[in-house]
């Protein structure tokens, strides 16, 4: 916020430098606020704040406002099983979206989908592009914090590295899984599946 108030205040900037510090500082607080997330998701103190949503609604209106803000690219939703997704901390499961979401336009061409499935007592959120993909021997690695891949998956392409790990820890907290495979459309698919609650588990989380 300081640096931002030192910049607005500057007058012997010339606009394409203020731009290129406004995005300088704009990917600073990213990172900070990424760090302060994958932080709070290793305190055992903390518990998960479970409210019982029309999840697939949620997951419909979402999409859409991401379509809108990135017309760029095609962001659809492509299955959505309508059901009941128990009890789920909103605050979680929308950081896992935007997450998975911001790595896909990172690296797509231009197609991004979503799925969201029901099986059982186990739900999954699949996202997937048509981006490069993820070579085999990489796909776990992806989710460690700050882990560079391939010259097409690199820092150019914006982000901070912790996105995915964020992903994973919060997967961890829920008793879930996350895993990265292949995408039909050429790209990767990331599927996060969770366990579906009723009343809180004993679980930590953010």
């Amino acid at each position: 916020m300081r640096l931002r108030y030192r910049l607005e205040m500057s007058e012997n900037l010339t606009e394409a430098e203020s731009q290129a510090l406004n995005r300088d500082i704009g990917q600073l607080e990213a990172l900070i606020e990424e760090l302060l997330t994958y932080a709070r998701l290793d305190r055992p103190q903390n518990e998960l704040h479970l409210t019982t949503p029309d999840f697939p609604a949620w997951i419909a209106a979402h999409v859409e406002e991401i379509q809108m803000v990135n017309p760029q690219r095609d962001v659809t939703l492509q299955e959505v099983v309508a059901g009941d997704y128990g009890a789920l901390d909103m605050r979680l499961m929308e950081r896992v979206l935007d997450n998975l979401v911001n790595n896909a336009l990172r690296y797509s061409n231009r197609q991004i989908q979503v799925r969201l499935t029901l099986q059982g007592s186990r739900a999954t959120l699949q996202v997937e592009d048509d981006g490069p993909g993820i070579d085999p021997e990489e796909r776990e690695r992806v989710f460690e914090p700050f882990v560079r891949l391939d010259p097409s998956r690199d820092r150019a392409t914006g982000g901070c590295g912790l996105g995915l790990a964020i992903v994973h820890s919060i997967a961890q907290a829920m008793s879930g899984e996350v895993s990265c495979g292949a995408s039909s459309l050429g790209g990767a698919r990331f599927c996060f599946s969770w366990p579906i609650y009723h009343q809180l588990p004993n679980l930590s989380a953010a």
